[in-house]
């Protein structure tokens, strides 16, 4: 049908050289000027090829519209990894697991899990939900610690307490933040660890007064603070990770 047109088109006919400028194909209708005079004046050949141009640039624009969905429609499909649609999280004994084993790898015999995210905003995107993700306590407010012999504690205030009873896992203990006895997270591991071994933290997700008070705490015992270069949470939650937000968070 466009091969059709674009002969019929070639046989109308024009004033001037000028009116070539009126002549196009929309929807299948040919638009000319309203006084065709004796086609002598333009060849035919010049009417025709630009023609067929215009229906060729055409075809272009609509195939590369097409084009550009079917990616971004492949894109969107493929964003969401196929393990992590087909397998389930590991559960709560194989991720701490898993923690203690990397934290064995790189050399570091403890590692503190905040709640915040390296935004240090106030409501946490699930996709940085560490803490939740490694000790099962989803309540706003608390640190998660684990060493690679065997230890798994989570501190936190009395707003959460009953809350931590029920959602903490066989092998974790709860830490009663504001409790008489209860040390903080930084007295405790300088009590804990021994001289010459390390914490591992993410800097991106803890306030610098905090890391400073840290370092100098473990510091008067001969302990060290590292800053890894990756979050061992990170390296077990893999693919079964949230995606990240893609609106404004605060």
């Amino acid at each position: 049908a466009a091969e059709m047109d674009i002969l019929s088109a070639a046989k109308l006919q024009v004033q001037s050289p000028a009116d070539l400028r009126f002549c196009s194909i929309q929807g299948g209708v040919r638009k000319m000027p309203s006084s065709p005079t004796s086609m002598s004046a333009v060849p035919q050949a010049l009417i025709f090829g630009r023609l067929v141009r215009q229906t060729i640039v055409e075809k272009r624009r609509r195939r590369f519209r097409y084009t550009t969905r079917a990616a971004a429609s492949a894109f969107a499909s493929s964003t969401t990894p196929v393990s992590a649609q087909t397998q389930s999280p590991p559960s709560m004994a194989t991720r701490l697991g898993a923690v203690k084993s990397r934290l064995q790898q790189l050399g570091v015999h403890a590692l503190i899990v905040p709640t915040d995210d390296p935004h240090l905003s106030e409501y946490v995107p699930d996709c940085f939900a560490r803490r939740a993700f490694l000790s099962g306590f989803t309540g706003s407010a608390g640190t998660a610690v684990v060493t690679t012999d065997g230890e798994a504690r989570l501190w936190t205030d009395g707003r959460y307490f009953l809350q931590a009873v029920q959602e903490l896992p066989d092998g974790w203990q709860l830490m009663k933040s504001g409790v008489d006895g209860t040390p903080a997270v930084d007295d405790w591991l300088a009590a804990h660890l021994k001289k010459g071994q390390e914490v591992g933290i993410d800097a991106a997700v803890h306030p610098a007064s905090f890391v400073l008070k840290l370092r100098d705490k473990l510091g008067q015992q001969g302990v060290d603070l590292r800053c890894l270069q990756s979050n061992p949470v990170d390296d077990v939650w893999s693919s079964h990770r949230p995606p990240f937000p893609s609106a404004l968070t605060r």
